[in-house]
């Protein structure tokens, strides 16, 4: 007669310890998908009135109102925080986990997003067995341009396309750097090659050579990289400083993030133009914006004062 077991259940291992992960207890659940948006909600919250003091550091003065409310929004996120974890491993465990440290919030939400992560990465794999072979080809991402095997980790098409794309080399110098990068040599057919390239880079969907092209850099990976590592450990419970991904996976949850995650929300504000707003007021309050998440030191007051000086010469 053949014996019944239950399965050995996943184990999160947190400061040296061993915590059961169980993806289907009822706890475990409601903490996934109703208490950690939760906290994403509130840590949007808590960086919303850290971000208001932030784009007028400048000439800020801190009140004691502004404080109160970033010491609320603050206790807000730890107390969900802690929900969150004591209802996935346990009241407990959390006391044991966080016995003699001080309130910490960066410790607690990378906690929660940590729990997410192996949480999700559990369902992932019990998906994944359910997956017939047809569905799994489907699903497969690639690791060739034109029959030649690429590198396909994130922060490698990161560094050594992405930045490059995005520097101040010339075009050719540009073309040259990535098919070196990529293929270690200057293929014979470069311009197929190149457009394999930026195929890849693009996910399938390279941009239309009739797009506009915008006034101003928009993203710069390398200086954008703190706002992308914080959204993708606080939106997608990904920590990328510990995390191999394919580079079209790593670009799928990068376009998912919401408008008001760090990077969609600097993005958003840089493409701006402020020469089409033209309340004072409002035109300032944009501007102060578009300098705290500026990739370069831009005088937007002064170039909206040019703008608005050629258009009157040119009778506009």
């Amino acid at each position: 007669m053949a014996a019944f077991q239950f399965e050995k259940k996943r184990e999160l291992d947190i400061c040296g310890r061993k915590y059961p992960c169980d993806i289907s207890d009822v706890h475990m659940l409601e903490g996934v998908t109703r208490d950690f948006p939760r906290m994403l909600r509130a840590v949007q919250e808590f960086c919303n009135v850290s971000g208001r003091l932030n784009a007028d550091a400048h000439d800020w003065r801190p009140t004691a109102p502004a404080a109160e409310l970033v010491c609320e929004k603050g206790r807000a996120l730890l107390d969900i925080c802690r929900t969150f974890i004591e209802g996935t491993l346990g009241v407990d465990e959390y006391a044991e986990i966080f016995a003699g440290r001080r309130e910490n919030i960066n410790e607690h939400v990378s906690l929660c997003s940590y729990i997410y992560g192996e949480v999700m990465e559990g369902r992932r794999e019990i998906v994944d067995q359910f997956l017939t072979p047809e569905l799994k080809e489907m699903l497969k991402l690639p690791d060739t341009i034109l029959g030649r095997k690429v590198p396909t980790d994130w922060a490698w098409w990161m560094k050594y396309v992405g930045q490059v794309l995005t520097s101040s080399l010339l075009w050719t110098e540009k073309h040259d750097v990535i098919l070196l990068n990529v293929f270690n040599e200057i293929p014979e057919n470069e311009a197929g090659h190149f457009d394999g390239v930026l195929d890849f880079y693009f996910c399938g969907d390279i941009p239309s050579a009739d797009d506009p092209a915008p006034p101003e850099k928009l993203l710069d990976w390398k200086k954008d990289a703190l706002r992308i590592l914080g959204d993708f450990r606080v939106y997608a419970g990904i920590d990328l400083t510990r995390t191999r991904m394919h580079w079209w996976e790593f670009m799928a949850v990068f376009n998912s993030l919401p408008p008001d995650s760090q990077i969609k929300f600097a993005i958003q504000h840089r493409g701006i133009n402020l020469g089409r707003i033209k309340d004072p007021q409002e035109r300032e309050q944009y501007a102060r914006i578009k300098r705290a998440v500026a990739l370069e030191k831009i005088d937007y007051e002064a170039e909206y004062d040019e703008a608005m000086e050629r258009m009157s010469m040119s009778g506009g």
